[in-house]
């Protein structure tokens, strides 16, 4: 866990929250903070990456995101789990890289070596800061990606900016803007894939989901268009020795409308350690996984179903100068909240 920030400068410093940026091994960082010192977010902008979420458990920093080591280019390492990588402009797998739009087949040029293209587009490519601010009610940074059309399987174009905004109570909001820039309309899914680390193991951990169904896939993990009811983990249970690598759709009934305060929160009952997330209807689906070294659980808010390009689960088509956001609150603490 890195807590040892090289501060180049400060802005608003006397402000409740704070923006600061270091570097560290040629990585630039933006650091989000509140001036009690109780939570900090860091953030990779050149890959819009999600790096630390730090709050205070027993006194002390604790990171609750499984992030990357910086003693070499998170560029170079991103393709492994893809931690925090940007979803876009699809989610999850796109089987055989191939899809049909507008009565046209497209192929993806860049494939995963399970024969599918996984994650987007974006996960690898540069994002610049477009501005950062710290005032009384929070502290942001916005990052900016234009992508022009350079995979010929996705020959369109338009701009992804990425905003991290630190709240009070150790909220963090996450919200993507994608817009069409070019003259024709396109299919899109958006989604991001942070791995979330609690202490221990996940066996040990509570997971509360607020789902009404489960995708069902296929041998390679891509959806066979058929909804499986679930409710498993509603109410809260341990995760125990549960694999998990599956789809959910949620709820759709958020607390506005008497629905559940959160739609998922995992909870460490040995120090107290949860997060809990809130979307917008922008991101209806929730993808969860657990890695084999169940250290971590990666919770990831999406747009659609995997391949929705072929199979429309939650798919969204932007037309041209149309656009479409997405966001997500994250909250973290200890003992928050009661599952």
């Amino acid at each position: 866990m890195n807590v040892g920030f090289i501060f180049k400068h400060r802005i608003n410093s006397v402000m409740p929250f704070r923006v600061c940026n270091s570097v560290l091994n040629n990585t630039s960082l933006v650091h989000l903070s509140d001036n009690n010192h109780s939570t900090t977010v860091t953030i990779i902008p050149e890959l819009a990456m999600l790096h630390e979420f730090i709050i205070l458990a027993d006194g002390r920093p604790f990171n609750i995101i499984e992030n990357y080591s910086l003693d070499r280019p998170p560029r170079e390492q991103v393709t492994h789990y893809f931690r925090s990588a940007k979803l876009s402009p699809w989610v999850c797998r796109l089987a055989n890289g191939r899809y049909k739009f507008n009565g046209n087949v497209y192929q993806v040029e860049r494939m995963y070596n399970d024969g599918t293209a996984l994650h987007g587009l974006l996960f690898d490519q540069p994002f610049t800061v477009s501005r950062q601010f710290a005032g009384n009610d929070g502290a942001y940074v916005i990052l900016r990606h234009d992508y022009t059309g350079y995979d010929s399987g996705f020959p369109y174009t338009y701009q992804c900016e990425v905003t991290y905004t630190l709240k009070r109570d150790g909220e963090l909001m996450i919200q993507t803007v994608v817009t069409n820039t070019g003259a024709g309309s396109f299919p899109l899914a958006d989604g991001w894939h942070p791995y979330f680390q609690l202490g221990g193991k996940a066996d040990d951990w509570e997971l509360y989901f607020n789902a009404s169904a489960m995708v069902e896939f296929d041998e390679r993990l891509i959806p066979t268009g058929r909804l499986l009811p679930y409710r498993r983990f509603n109410p809260a249970e341990p995760i125990g020795n549960t694999k998990m690598d599956n789809c959910f759709a949620l709820d759709k009934e958020g607390p506005e409308n008497g629905g559940p305060q959160f739609a998922c929160t995992v909870k460490n009952p040995a120090n107290g350690v949860s997060v809990s997330f809130l979307p917008s209807r922008s991101y209806p689906y929730l993808q969860i996984f657990i890695p084999d070294h169940r250290e971590s659980i990666a919770i990831e808010n999406i747009s659609s179903a995997p391949d929705s390009f072929n199979n429309n689960m939650g798919l969204r088509v932007l037309g041209p100068g149309q656009t479409a956001s997405f966001e997500v609150s994250v909250k973290a603490g200890v003992e928050l909240p009661d599952l």
